[in-house]
């Protein structure tokens, strides 16, 4: 069974929607799908959940930029510059290693890395954009065969 599937079940078996606590609760028991998806290592497990918490800390920092005399807009005060990207969003692609990150202001500085930045975004607009276009597919259709029933 896939996460995907293991995961509509457990939905399904709760009756409602889920939060990540129901999931780490279901991938506890060493039977279920979701197990091996987890450390269960307290020790690892420990150190990459700080990891995350030190992740979203570097992310949540801001600055102000003026953009022009009479403009100032607040943006993140680190940016995640990756070397390269992963060719494919499969699950080893999910575990590369996510960049580094560097003020803003060293990035602007920087052509090499305002060159990565750049192509970074128009990777993530592109996916954003075929992400939402497929959901509203995809949307249009369920809606379309309720309304046939």
């Amino acid at each position: 069974m896939n996460s995907t599937q293991a995961l509509v079940d457990l939905q399904q078996r709760l009756g409602r929607g889920i939060v990540p606590e129901d999931v780490v609760n279901d991938a506890e028991d060493p039977k279920s799908p979701l197990h091996r998806y987890f450390d269960w290592d307290d020790a690892s497990a420990a150190h990459t959940a700080r990891c995350d918490k030190a992740a979203h800390l570097i992310r949540i920092c801001k600055v102000n930029v003026r953009v022009s005399p009479s403009k100032t807009v607040e943006v993140r005060a680190f940016i995640n510059v990756r070397e390269h990207e992963p060719e494919t969003e499969t699950e080893e692609a999910w575990t590369a290693p996510a960049g580094e990150y560097y003020p803003i202001e060293e990035v602007a500085q920087d052509a090499l890395l305002v060159e990565r930045v750049l192509a970074q975004m128009k990777r993530d607009y592109e996916a954003l954009k075929a992400k939402y276009s497929d959901h509203r597919a995809a949307f249009a259709a369920m809606v379309a065969e309720d309304a046939a029933a």
